[in-house]
């Protein structure tokens, strides 16, 4: 149904078919990486909680002084944080737009006492200098060359492709979202149908029942 109302104009026409993604690593615009030689050294597991999470950051700082802290784009902070505070419930496409769990109405969750929340565990963590301060120049160039000089032991990203083949297995990631402190657990970057234009036939193709199959 979803894929149907995405790709269905106002005007109840369907002029092109999106891109359907049907698999965890495609569905989720923002994993969260950790280096499972890092996690070794200070006998910690992957992070399930958001206070994990902050103990996770919190041994890396100490073990490794010189490292830059979680290392990501603003974007992609967002994407990998927000659902553990319940935000963002009905993903990314709708922007800040989701919906009120308690009372079932849309809102704008930056107005929500979730979002404060959500701000003041951020800035714990930034305060406390376990985020990079890099995030605006971010760049995929500059992750490979991080996480290969070892600098950077947490991270959060779409794929690893920017690592080289012996750094990827070095990187063990998220098998669920965190849970916050009062239970959330879900990704706000994720969406089921993307590039709602991948499919396009004009008024000319005289099959299109063998061109969509094609």
């Amino acid at each position: 149904p979803e894929t149907l109302s995405s790709s269905t104009m106002p005007g109840g026409s369907i002029y092109s078919l999106g891109l359907v993604r049907n698999s965890v690593g495609s569905l989720i615009n923002s994993k969260m990486y950790f280096n499972k030689d890092w996690l070794g050294a200070v006998g910690k597991n992957v992070p399930t909680t958001s206070q994990e999470f902050y103990d996770v950051l919190s041994a890396f700082k100490s073990k490794y002084p010189n490292s830059l802290g979680f290392y990501t784009s603003s974007t992609h902070m967002e994407y990998s944080t927000l659902g553990m505070f319940g935000l963002g419930n009905r993903g990314t496409l709708n922007g800040f737009i989701d919906m009120d769990e308690k009372t079932g109405k849309t809102r704008y969750f930056p107005m929500s006492d979730q979002y404060r929340e959500w701000v003041e565990y951020m800035s714990k963590l930034y305060k406390d200098g376990l985020l990079s301060k890099d995030y605006i120049g971010f760049s995929e160039a500059k992750l490979g060359a991080f996480t290969e000089n070892n600098t950077v032991g947490a991270f959060a990203y779409t794929n690893l492709s920017s690592l080289t083949d012996k750094t990827q297995n070095k990187m063990a990631y998220l098998n669920g979202s965190l849970t916050g402190p009062k239970g959330y657990s879900d990704w706000y970057g994720t969406t089921s149908v993307g590039h709602t234009g991948s499919f396009i036939i004009t008024s000319a193709c005289k099959y299109p029942e063998v061109a969509l199959l094609k």
